[in-house]
């Protein structure tokens, strides 16, 4: 760089492009005003409308975040979510799979949106925070209770209550879900 217009140019260059990919991309960005007071609904349906403005890093303004909230309504470590949400969506809302069938940050696989919607009890939105984190925790209880052996619930969310009991565990995916513990 030759001068400080070019060094101010080529910062402001850059803001554009990060705010830009963040509309494109659908990414939620910070703002003074997503802090308001939310009164804490009863059912999960009431808080997904609640939720749907918020962050991955904003709190609820009883200090709540989704991780939290998701753990106190499905009985599953926050830490176990945030390492699904680590390990299959990178953190990142607007994740879709190589296969295109696996969405959000959760990796929802959409060949079985029925059973998952009969399972959340509502029509669901794969890239929506609260809903792909919420439908994960309900899922884990699932398989917690068909597989007995943490190494084994921890990898069915990948491969499957079944196809944990044909293929066995992923030693790798397993040490990658529990980083946060």
């Amino acid at each position: 760089m030759k001068t400080f217009k070019d060094f101010i140019l080529l910062i402001v260059a850059i803001f554009f492009c990060y705010v830009g990919m963040c509309v494109f991309a659908g990414c939620k960005m910070i703002t003074d005003d997503a802090t308001e007071d939310i009164a804490l609904p009863e059912t999960p349906g009431i808080l997904k409308t609640a939720y749907k403005q918020q962050s991955i890093i904003e709190l609820h303004p009883d200090g709540y975040n989704v991780f939290d909230l998701v753990e106190k309504l499905t009985g599953t470590d926050h830490r176990i979510l945030a390492g699904y949400a680590a390990t299959e969506g990178h953190w990142c809302l607007q994740a879709v799979g190589d296969d295109g069938i696996s969405r959000g940050l959760m990796q929802i696989n959409e060949t079985y949106r029925d059973t998952w919607e009969k399972l959340c009890g509502y029509h669901y939105d794969p890239f929506d925070l609260f809903d792909s984190v919420y439908l994960c925790g309900l899922i884990v209880q699932q398989n917690k209770a068909a597989l007995p052996i943490t190494a084994e619930w921890i990898t069915a969310y990948c491969r499957g209550v079944d196809g944990v009991k044909k293929y066995g565990v992923i030693d790798w995916y397993v040490k990658r879900v529990t980083r946060y513990l």
